[in-house]
């Protein structure tokens, strides 16, 4: 109980210390979505993501550390997920409807809508 109790505090301290939006030095914006997607679930806990911007346009999707299985959340990798919205505007990849990758469906969900709930923090809207 007390493992669990450190491991939830430690976590709890790295979150917040994360930056939910920094421009690089080239002007990319990165919206990281640990503190805005904590509710998000996939199949074990929060699936966070770095959406980078730039010029206007999604440039990448990363995902960050997370507790997903690795075998089904490497599914994510393989169906090139994470390349969905690359090329699009904020707006534009709002719009798009992106499927959840059959096999890793809770993750792909979660990962689908951490990009959602960072996209629309990134443009000012409220909601998924």
């Amino acid at each position: 109980m007390a493992a669990a109790a450190a491991v939830i505090l430690t976590a709890s301290s790295v979150s917040q210390d994360v930056k939910t939006k920094k421009t690089l030095d080239d002007g990319t914006v990165v919206i990281n979505t640990t503190e805005i997607g904590k509710k998000i679930y996939g199949y074990r806990d929060t699936t966070p993501v770095e959406i980078s911007i730039k010029d206007g346009k999604i440039v990448k999707v990363v995902a960050l550390d997370n507790y997903e299985t690795p075998e089904y959340f490497n599914l994510l990798k393989e169906a090139k997920l994470f390349d969905a919205w690359n090329g699009l505007t904020p707006e534009k990849a709002l719009e798009k409807k992106v499927d959840a990758v059959s096999g890793a469906t809770y993750s792909s969900t979660s990962v689908i809508n951490n990009v959602h709930e960072g996209l629309n923090y990134f443009t000012g809207k409220k909601g998924k």
